[in-house]
């Protein structure tokens, strides 16, 4: 963004990219939880790469990061609500298109409690990874 917004000037005030960079940062943190699921998911595998990219390319169709998330079929659009960044990019398109921060904060809070949740899973299932990993003296599975 640093690079591209002055290069190309979408026209976006300094006020909505300071906007902006909260939502960014939850976005940041929520991604972050569903990152640990899948490391801990893919801990006793030897498919790690394969299991995060395309975890990856599904949460771009779902979260309808290049296309709009209202374009998308109802079924995905509730897949989508449920996984982290959709509430996030939405909420970031919101104030960058010149919506006030307390128009999103019902966003910000599903994007939150979305992050928690796979933070909370990614950390019950890397605990458990540890146990049986103490107990059986290695990682893998195989």
């Amino acid at each position: 963004m640093a690079v591209l917004v002055p290069l190309f000037g979408p026209g976006i005030s300094l006020a909505s990219w300071l906007l902006a960079l909260p939502i960014l940062i939850l976005m940041l943190l929520s991604t972050s939880g569903f990152g640990w699921l899948l490391g801990a998911i893919s801990i006793p595998t030897r498919w790690g790469a394969m299991i995060a990219n395309t975890s990856a390319y599904l949460m771009m169709i779902f979260c309808g990061v290049n296309f709009p998330f209202q374009a998308l079929p109802d079924v995905v659009q509730a897949i989508g609500r449920c996984i982290p960044t959709t509430n996030g990019l939405l909420a970031m398109r919101a104030v960058l298109s010149g919506a006030s921060f307390e128009s999103v904060l019902p966003l910000l809070g599903m994007e939150a409690l979305v992050g928690v949740v796979f933070a909370i899973a990614g950390w019950t299932l890397f605990r458990d990874r540890l146990r049986v990993a103490r107990q059986t003296g290695r990682l893998e599975q195989v």
